[in-house]
């Protein structure tokens, strides 16, 4: 258990390395009073004018807000009989403000995360030592001038990171930055991938006018802003299927029966283990430029062996400040971190 801890902390920090004004952190407030008409073509026109490359050159806020239940069944492969039961819960609070660039000397990173995890495992047969692990309390990180350092106050079963605050012993190189990353524009390319492809989504005026017809986009506009609001639950997807279909596909020589095969194929079946599922995506704009993204997700759902739900938000907040870093990483205690599992070719 302690190796599953490790490796979630130290996949944590890597994230952090590439993963206040009003409402900053915040899902995008929806003021349905504010929606407009518009057509798809118009929608594709003002999602294409974007200039996403202006938006990654100033520090980036994201905001991440998990709360998540997981209860998994082991069965013997050969008896199937029940062997163990897992639940996983766990409550992620997290900030990070970061400012990206191709030149490392310039990269910056800000973060505050507060965690609780417990991993619990019951045993069937009773000569078998149930297992609780656990992981509370913060664990704080920032990058700068080349050096990653962190905070940790952590209440674990067992110790997967030595409290107290500490500076990595050597810096990451030109050529280590080179090797990980490529621009700014893939940490948010990164969260467009949701399971749906939302970046072709956009960019197909066919694919919008269903999902305006649908209700599951909508525009809304106050003050010289525009939200964008992409809002995908199950039943909307199983009502609207054919005409999804019809855009994905060449549907022209299709009977009833071709319909509802697909339907079953590409959403029935992938839909099943949901009792619950909604996604919602909103993209402010203003002047052409992304000024803030947001999902906001509520997922419930079981198969034979397994139960799911979780809930949360994630927030961009472009052109923020950067804040300034603690005056006393100076006095950080050397320590050595396994900094080659992610750089394995430099170590």
């Amino acid at each position: 258990m302690k190796k599953l801890f490790s490796i979630f902390v130290l996949s944590m920090t890597l994230f952090l390395l590439v993963g206040c004004k009003d409402n900053q952190g915040e899902f995008p407030e929806i003021n349905e009073n504010k929606e407009v008409e518009m057509t798809a073509e118009e929608v594709t026109t003002l999602l294409s004018a974007v200039n996403m490359e202006t938006e990654v050159e100033d520090a980036m806020m994201l905001s991440i807000n998990i709360d998540m239940s997981v209860v998994s069944e082991t069965t013997d492969m050969w008896t199937s009989s029940k062997v163990s039961d897992t639940s996983v819960d766990l409550l992620l609070t997290s900030t990070t403000y970061m400012y990206m660039n191709d030149d490392i000397a310039e990269v910056k990173m800000l973060s505050e995360n507060d965690i609780d995890l417990s991993v619990i495992t019951n045993y069937v047969d009773e000569a078998t030592e149930d297992e609780d692990d656990h992981l509370k309390g913060s664990f704080n990180a920032y990058f700068t001038d080349q050096y990653l350092y962190y905070n940790a106050d952590l209440e674990t079963s067992s110790e997967v990171v030595e409290n107290g605050k500490y500076k990595l012993n050597f810096g990451v190189t030109q050529e280590m930055w080179d090797e990980v990353f490529t621009s700014p524009e893939d940490i948010v390319d990164d969260y467009l991938d949701v399971g749906i492809d939302l970046e072709t989504a956009i960019d197909d005026s066919e694919m919008i006018g269903v999902m305006l017809d649908a209700d599951m986009l909508k525009v809304y506009q106050s003050g010289g802003e525009t939200t964008v609001l992409i809002d995908i639950t199950k039943q909307g997807i199983l009502e609207h299927a054919n005409d999804l279909l019809d855009v994905m596909y060449d549907t022209s020589g299709w009977t009833e029966a071709d319909y509802q095969e697909y339907k079953m194929n590409d959403f029935e079946m992938q839909l099943d283990m949901f009792t619950e599922l909604e996604l919602q995506v909103a993209f402010v704009l203003k002047d052409d430029q992304m000024t803030k993204m947001g999902y906001q997700f509520n997922i419930s759902g079981e198969t034979e062996d397994m139960s799911i739900d979780l809930t949360g938000t994630m927030v961009f907040d472009m052109f923020v400040d950067m804040p300034k870093m603690p005056s006393d990483l100076e006095d950080y205690e050397l320590t050595e971190f396994p900094l080659e599992m992610f750089f394995n070719s430099y170590m």
